[in-house]
């Protein structure tokens, strides 16, 4: 491993020193009108490039191509070394630099265009110092000459990292997806317009000298169309153009003067690589904000999505429970009038947390569950024996096993087995716990479906098959009741849905006898006014009431009850009104009437949840109130504990 490494390393040091090599001879190349003087350093671009993408400890191959370059150069070994120190110690200060402003090579932000900029005006002046002064101690550079040789050596190699490490680096950064047939036709009819022009402005194919402007505005075209591969692109080809021609004498640069000829060349390629860098990230950042503004836009619609689902359900909970509350009240009504030995008497289901075992209710339900899944499953029970005792409503973990069994059959059209098994467990965030679990060897389920699979109205079956309400159903329950549920599946290897409930540590008594209620105890005369917008739930309340002995005024309204007592010139005792109704609210009725009779007791009802009575101004933790559904008994009783409580 570690020769692999050593060899890998080398490598790419040689590959480093050959790149710097050979841009070192393309500048030799471009410098022998003006002798010894180089207005275009790439090698420098190579330099900070490599040691972006590998790392400082790429460094020797840069003083190892700087050296050779130089020797090549001819100057000797020993003042060689000058130059090729100067060089490292550019690249990594510039590296360095680039580092500490957090950089990102991808070029998509303007700050990161000015940093670049920044960093290597100031690292090339290192190079052009220690490389210029070794050259000064040789007899190279005469002393009057100096600053001259200065300010050439540092204005080629800054515009040498302007033109060659962005190309390198956004090349190496950006993903080259192939863009759509249109745009690839347009990428090279832009870049094949680009070099035509550019050599036909600095190669003075006409015998005159054409403005240089032409060619920039083509940069501009890149940049804003392909973004930071077209300006690094479009720059580098136009410089490299540019310097070749100006080399050779010819172009809108040249100019018998040297420094002239150095300052139009190096500033027309700083202008048009500024000006190309920093638009195509302007438009990236605008873009990204657009992008991110579409984001939050989404977020924004799913949150409100959700919202009205949530409203959505409230108000569907609240319709179901005033149905649910008439259906019961009625049912528990024609039960009292039966006998104990009577066939029709059943046992009585409290909605409310007990201790449970978990195995009876299983066993209690499996005949009802073989007659569901039908004959095509195979239907197996694993109960541990001795099992403790959770807390929670029998009813609802009823409703749990059953909506687990049904998903589990709708997932084996074909048929399989369908296993439900208790055992005791202890769970990460629970503690000791009664683990039930519902496996199938159906279809299974995919990652990207099971992170949805508790969401309101999220189904994976065709229109009229589901509703997609069963396992967020099940998902509430299980919180609710303080358990955590877990899913485990694989496509094609079937699922295994696990509901954790704690232990209660209670031993679960054997249910009693169904006592006879003592009737008398919520009995009454007094008056009670019940408001309430559902004519059959306000007509099932009123029989309830009058059943017992109080006398009952009713109003569909808060307007009409406000009416109704205005015309009753009588006591009225008790008001029982809904919380949520159109108009006036419950909250605000009781207001008005207690105002009108200071005397009035108020009992409130709804079937909405508790954020949903919040909202109306009615605190969740209200003494006077009684939730839908609610059966008749109950009903009484709470009348009857608030006319006694206030008396």
């Amino acid at each position: 491993m570690r020769r692999t490494a050593l060899l890998l390393y080398l490598v790419q040091v040689a590959l480093v020193g050959g790149a710097f090599y050979g841009a070192v001879r393309f500048a030799f190349a471009t410098n022998f009108i003006y002798q010894n003087d180089s207005p275009f350093w790439p090698a420098t671009g190579i330099s900070i490039s490599a040691l972006m993408l590998g790392g400082y400890r790429l460094w020797p191959g840069v003083f190892i191509g700087s050296l050779l370059g130089n020797v090549y150069a001819g100057s000797p070994f020993p003042v060689s070394l000058g130059p090729a120190a100067g060089a490292v110690a550019e690249a990594v200060v510039a590296v360095y630099l680039l580092r500490r402003v957090d950089f990102r090579a991808t070029f998509e932000r303007v700050r990161d265009v000015f940093s670049f900029a920044f960093a290597i005006l100031c690292a090339t002046t290192l190079s052009a110092t220690i490389g210029g002064t070794s050259l000064w101690l040789d007899g190279t550079i005469p002393g009057s000459g100096f600053g001259h040789a200065w300010w050439i050596w540092w204005l080629g190699n800054a515009t040498g990292a302007l033109v060659v490490a962005p190309a390198v680096l956004v090349w190496t950064h950006l993903p080259r997806r192939l863009p759509p047939h249109m745009k690839t036709v347009e990428a090279i009819a832009v870049f094949a317009v680009l070099v035509f022009v550019s050599d036909l402005i600095f190669a003075h194919r006409f015998g005159t000298r054409l403005p240089s402007y032409p060619v920039l505005g083509l940069v501009v075209w890149a940049a804003l169309r392909f973004r930071q591969l077209g300006a690094a692109t479009a720059l580098a080809a136009v410089s490299l153009i540019a310097v070749w021609h100006t080399g050779n004498g010819l172009g809108p640069f040249y100019s018998a003067n040297l420094t002239d000829s150095i300052a139009r060349l190096n500033g027309f390629v700083g202008i048009a690589g500024i000006t190309a860098l920093v638009l195509a990230a302007a438009f990236s950042e605008r873009e990204a904000a657009e992008q991110g503004r579409r984001r939050l836009e989404e977020e924004l619609r799913q949150r409100q999505t959700l919202e009205a689902i949530g409203r959505l359900a409230g108000g569907v909970a609240h319709d179901f429970n005033n149905v649910l509350t008439v259906i019961l009240g009625h049912a528990r009504l024609m039960l009292e009038r039966l006998g104990a030995g009577d066939p029709l008497f059943g046992r009585r289901q409290v909605l409310e947390a007990q201790p449970l075992d978990v195995n009876s209710v299983v066993s209690d339900m499996e005949t009802m569950l073989r007659r569901l899944i039908g004959s095509h499953i195979e239907l197996v029970t694993e109960l541990q024996p001795g099992l403790g005792s959770v807390q929670a409503d029998p009813s609802q973990l009823e409703q749990v096993i059953l909506n687990l069994v049904l998903n589990a059959r709708d997932a084996m059209p074909m048929g399989g087995t369908l296993t439900i098994s208790t055992q005791e467990a202890r769970h990460p965030d629970q503690g000791g716990c009664v683990a039930l679990s519902v496996h199938d060897t159906g279809t299974g389920i995919d990652e990207q479906t099971r992170e949805h699979l508790f969401e309101p109205f999220f189904t994976t079956k065709e229109t009229g098959r589901g509703t997609g309400l069963g396992l967020a159903t099940v998902y509430g329950i299980v919180e609710q009741s303080g358990g955590v549920i877990e899913v485990g599946s694989e496509p094609g290897r079937g699922s295994t849905f696990t509901v954790y409930l704690p232990l209660s540590g209670v031993r679960v008594a054997p249910e009693p006898d169904r006592p006879a209620r003592d009737r008398t105890r919520a009995a009454g005369n007094e008056t009670v006014l019940v408001v309430e917008d559902e004519d059959p739930l306000r007509s099932l309340v009123r029989h309830v009431l009058e059943e017992q002995g109080y006398d009952v005024l009713e109003a569909g309204s808060a307007q009409a009850a406000l009416e109704l007592a205005e015309r009753h010139l009588d006591e009225i005792d008790l008001l029982l009104t809904d919380v949520v109704m159109p108009g006036m609210s419950g909250r605000e009725l009781a207001q008005l009437l207690t105002e009108a009779r200071p005397g009035l007791r108020t009992l409130f009802m709804s079937g909405y949840s508790g954020e949903a009575i919040a909202e109306q101004g009615l605190p969740q933790a209200v003494a006077a109130f009684i939730g839908k559904p609610f059966e008749p008994e109950d009903l009484a009783d709470r009348v009857r504990d608030v006319l006694d409580r206030a008396s």
